[in-house]
């Protein structure tokens, strides 16, 4: 009797380790719903994370259906450059171009990207942010 009762015991034990080892991989195991590892909810585009919230302004109408359109702003005529002036201004209009696009390129390059560690990424940065320096500087000494 003491062997069998020894038996049940041991093997009542064993299955409540089992049953409690399932429950904590159950638990751990992705759910459905979870988002994939290394997933940063902060970039988000269907979870709106702004702080902002914009209150409607009492003084415009915001029904839709009486829609005033704003009135067209007529510039002056402008009066015509000189020819140097003018290269002067596409030269100085190329360059703005050329540091907003380096600007919005940084600016993709320092987000961090799908299944990235934060090791991988941090070193990333550092060596997009030397990079942008080096671009900036040579867009500006260009002029």
């Amino acid at each position: 009797m003491k062997k069998v009762a020894k038996k049940v015991l041991i093997y009542s034990m064993v299955g409540l380790l089992q049953a409690g080892l399932f429950a904590t991989v159950t638990e751990a195991a992705a759910k459905p719903n979870d988002p994939p590892p290394g997933y940063d909810q902060r970039k988000d585009p269907k979870i709106n994370n702004d702080k902002k919230k914009v209150s409607p302004d009492p003084k415009k109408n915001n029904d839709p259906k009486k829609v005033n359109p704003a009135p067209k702003k007529v510039d002056p005529p402008q009066k015509k450059a000189s020819p140097p002036m003018k290269d002067n201004n596409k030269n100085q209009q190329d360059i703005d171009r050329k540091i907003k696009a380096e600007k919005q390129r940084h600016e993709n390059e320092m987000k961090r990207k799908p299944n990235e560690g934060d090791r991988d990424w941090q070193k990333r940065q550092q060596q997009e942010k030397q990079r942008h320096e080096k671009n900036l500087k040579e867009i500006q000494s260009k002029k």
